[in-house]
């Protein structure tokens, strides 16, 4: 029974507000949770009242009002993109809803993306109460979009450099694993070292029958897989440091690289191929 006078009242609000006509009159379900969303506002708890907004616009999805305040919510809270997505869907309800244009203008010009505030702006006829508000912003974005240009012409951004270590004998490939170390594979030397994660250095694997080591990559489980690009081989090192061949007669292998699946890629170079290994099975 209070269920139903708290329906009541609702739609008697709604009726009173504008948000309930006959002409185009909203479910009695989505009005419930719309209060259910006002009230959760007001109440701070922005997480249930964005529930609520979107329960209502998924069972009427013509209650442009919950859209509105869904967006509103969203842009308090900073969530710019979805406060847009709101507005983007409450205005293709209502298209001549102009206090939602001037609102999407503004949201978008917040999210730097100033050719689609720019879009909005210019929905907008001069007649209307929100097209002084709407030129004012039109300006500022000019005005914003001069100075951005203005630093770009003026400053370069210059690459943050810093030498780790020197005096490597040519270095080809490098991996890290998941302890943060860093292997270096030394080409020229037939020598993989390690750099430890407090910055030593020091020899991982060295010799045979390392041959020209190239490519090199990390599995998850910290194994080091090495390109022979001499002898045409794959070697495994386990992070213990013992090497095994997991393949051989590849034609210059290069590039090594361990998708998401622990599928290993190689490079053939020789071929010009790419060669796939499930490394689940080894």
């Amino acid at each position: 029974m209070k269920k139903l006078q708290y329906l009541l009242i609702a739609v008697l609000i709604c009726v009173i507000t504008g948000i309930y006509n006959t002409a185009n009159a909203y479910s009695y379900a989505a009005i419930e949770e719309y209060n259910k969303g006002i009230d959760y506002s007001q109440k701070g708890e922005y997480d249930l009242a964005i529930d609520s907004f979107l329960k209502s616009v998924t069972l009427d999805p013509s209650f442009v009002d919950s859209y509105y305040n869904l967006g509103s919510v969203y842009e308090y809270i900073g969530e710019l993109e979805n406060a847009i997505i709101s507005f983007e869907k409450l205005l293709s309800k209502k298209p001549k809803d102009y206090e939602s244009s001037y609102k999407l203008a503004t949201l978008c010009a917040k999210n730097n993306n100033y050719e689609k505030s720019l879009k909005y702006i210019n929905i907008i006829p001069e007649d209307n109460k929100f097209y002084p508000e709407a030129q004012a912003l039109y300006k500022e974005i000019f005005e914003q979009a001069k100075a951005l240009q203005g630093k770009k012409n003026t400053a370069q951004a210059k690459p943050i450099q810093t030498t780790l270590l020197k005096n490597f004998q040519g270095p080809t490939g490098i991996a890290k694993d998941s302890n943060n170390n860093l292997y270096v594979a030394s080409y020229s030397t037939n020598t993989i070292w390690t750099i430890l994660a407090n910055g030593k250095r020091q020899k991982f694997v060295e010799g045979s029958p390392l041959n020209g080591p190239i490519g090199l990559v990390c599995d998850r489980r910290n194994n080091l897989y090495s390109a022979n690009y001499v002898s045409g081989e794959i070697l495994k090192i386990s992070p213990l440091g013992v090497v095994t061949s997991l393949m051989k007669n590849i034609q210059n292998p290069y590039y090594l690289y361990i998708d998401g699946a622990n599928i290993l890629h190689i490079s053939e170079q020789g071929t010009g191929s790419i060669i796939k290994v499930d490394l689940n099975k080894n």
